[in-house]
């Protein structure tokens, strides 16, 4: 996650750069002044700046360091290195008062170098390894934690879009199965029977045996009113035409009835 990503970051790694700094100001910059000074490549005055450089730099790194979040690891470590930097504090001021005095040759320098530097350095250094160590521990789990989470979270979104499927699936199921309620019929029925109605084939039924539901329903009713209404205009023309042969029937026999009264009118005309 982006949080672990920047405690890594924040916590572990500037912190373990600061770390390392501060383990070589000790065990390389401070050192390596004061034996150049004993060995007289570096005066007196030069090796006194060096190291009080040195501690100038480490105060800041070490307060830095402190701000960050610490785990129990090294608090335990911080509470048994805190005491030993005290300790290096007022030798180091002491050689930095014989080195000021330009006096590189002396005897307290030589003790020092000798007796004291090493004790003084040595259990430090070796604690800052520890605590280097302990961040590259605890950078390692948040590793682990992070890729834990990540896996979890890919799975997580795997359920939830199995599940969207689902419910996506049931949804479209449910308005397909409300639609064909609706509609009474499949989409590809209703329009193979409407297709029928403008043929005028309105003799089949539309559904056959089923009751009709929905829009199939009303088709089914236009279905019957359009049967019934053309069964009763072909009803209508058979009677007119029933009725027009009747008409054509008597007036023929009407026409003969007269033809037959004017040739017996034209015989008795004659006959007199």
């Amino acid at each position: 996650t982006v949080q672990g990503l920047e405690t890594v970051y924040l916590d572990r790694v500037i912190p373990q750069q600061d770390l390392k700094k501060i383990s070589e100001l000790y065990s390389v910059t401070i050192v390596d002044a004061i034996h150049k000074a004993r060995d007289g490549i570096y005066d007196g005055v030069d090796a006194a700046q060096q190291i009080r450089q040195a501690m100038l730099e480490i105060g800041p790194l070490w307060r830095t360091y402190l701000s960050t979040r610490l785990v129990d690891e090294e608090v335990r470590l911080i509470n048994e290195i805190t005491p030993l930097m005290q300790a290096t504090e007022v030798p180091l001021q002491r050689l930095q008062a014989v080195l000021n005095r330009n006096n590189a040759a002396s005897q307290g320098l030589e003790q020092f170098a000798t007796h004291q530097l090493y004790p003084l350095i040595d259990p430090l250094t070796s604690l800052f390894s520890q605590l280097t160590d302990a961040q590259l521990k605890e950078a390692r789990h948040q590793f682990e934690h992070s890729q834990a989470l990540y896996e979890i979270n890919m799975r997580l979104m795997a359920v939830v879009l199995a599940l969207a499927l689902l419910f996506g699936s049931l949804y479209a199921l449910l308005f397909s199965a409300r639609m064909a309620r609706y509609l009474g019929a499949e989409p590809h029925e209703l329009a193979s029977i409407s297709t029928r109605i403008a043929q005028g084939r309105l003799g089949d039924p539309v559904s056959g045996n089923v009751t009709s539901t929905g829009v199939m329903q009303s088709v089914e009713a236009m279905r019957r009113s359009l049967a019934s209404m053309i069964g009763k205009v072909r009803e209508a023309s058979q009677q007119i035409e029933s009725s027009t042969l009747n008409l054509s029937i008597s007036s023929e026999q009407g026409l003969k009835q007269a033809a037959e009264q004017n040739g017996a009118a034209s015989s008795i005309a004659a006959a007199a």
